[in-house]
């Protein structure tokens, strides 16, 4: 990645002050409304349905779930005390069953090739306990695109996004749980689920040895093995646009297990992929509707976005001392 560099006077020594903190570009901690900080997108099988929900002011400390075990939601690890967060679902909103999603992204103006990172907090939830219940199958995915435009999505639709996504389901139902999409913008995302190598062994089933030792079952019969769901995850994301094409890394922190951020993924995107617009976002790929379908659904808190190349804002936090 790039990095700055200074030359400092013969005789003295040049400080850099609190350049870090000046290049965090954008934050959402949903405590008080930030709808007009993003811009969402989604799409559905059925054009203009509307099948999603989107609320960006969710206190998930009152959800109650309704079909398995209770499993109180507490506040997010990067919560300084608040339970607010965004909270997504698809194929939720009517009794038209089809494939839906929807996805926000951060209004935030990221220098074309410049690297970045993104990090925030995720809790997939779903009806059922360990291996969910009737419908339960739905992805949390993130990842970034050329621009917020449209909707990038795998959907079959004549939609040719730019961008890339990693998806994963939070109770394993899914053949392959952690897979991988991305395209120039010429055609349809292309799926590619071993291209991000995950966990350095292209695991990409939660029965998997890898995620079954990453994700254990620490609360009972809730939780799914070797699955993200029902348990916070920070998620970072790193772009480094140094490299062609560019160079993807991953880190997930399950909370609950792992004591520090791990990385997950290494991976160059395919050719022509621009990722200069981070995105979330929640799907059903299946034509089949949860049941009860107010249990499935992802929340987000704590969105942080960081410019990686972006020098100090002012020349204040440059000293240069004997």
């Amino acid at each position: 990645m790039k990095k700055l560099f200074a030359t400092a006077l013969a005789t003295g020594v040049l400080a850099v002050g609190t350049a870090s903190a000046q290049n965090v570009i954008f934050t959402a901690d949903f405590e008080t409304d930030q709808s007009a900080n993003f811009t969402a997108q989604n799409e559905e099988t059925t054009p203009a349905t509307n099948d999603f929900v989107l609320n960006y002011q969710y206190d998930y400390s009152t959800h109650v779930q309704a079909n398995g075990a209770a499993l109180a939601i507490g506040a997010a690890p990067n919560s300084s005390g608040g339970t607010t967060g965004v909270r997504m679902e698809a194929n939720n909103n009517d009794a038209t069953a089809e494939a839906a999603m929807v996805q926000i992204f951060p209004n935030v103006s990221i220098p074309a090739g410049n690297d970045w990172s993104i990090q925030f907090d995720a809790w997939i939830n779903y009806n059922g306990d360990a291996g969910g219940g009737s419908g339960s199958t739905e992805f949390g995915f993130w990842g970034a695109a050329a621009d917020s435009t449209g909707p990038i999505w795998n959907d079959g639709s004549a939609n040719t996004p730019n961008g890339f996504g990693l998806w994963t389901t939070g109770e394993g139902g899914a053949g392959q749980d952690y897979r991988y999409y991305d395209g120039d913008g010429s055609a349809a995302l292309t799926r590619d689920d071993a291209k991000p190598n995950y966990n350095g062994v292209n695991e990409v089933n939660n029965l998997d040895a890898s995620w079954q030792a990453f994700f254990p079952q620490v609360s009972a019969p809730q939780q799914t093995a070797g699955s993200a769901g029902k348990r916070w995850v920070t998620i970072t994301i790193d772009v480094d646009q140094d490299t062609t094409p560019p160079t993807i890394t991953v880190d997930y922190n399950p909370a609950d297990t792992v004591p520090t951020s791990t990385q997950v993924a290494q991976f160059q995107t395919s050719a022509g992929v621009t990722p200069n617009t981070p995105y979330i976002g929640y799907t059903d790929i299946f034509t089949s509707i949860a049941s009860p379908a107010a249990d499935n659904f992802i929340v987000i808190d704590n969105i942080i976005i960081t410019d990686l190349d972006a020098a100090p804002s002012s020349v204040t936090e440059w000293s240069i001392y004997d």
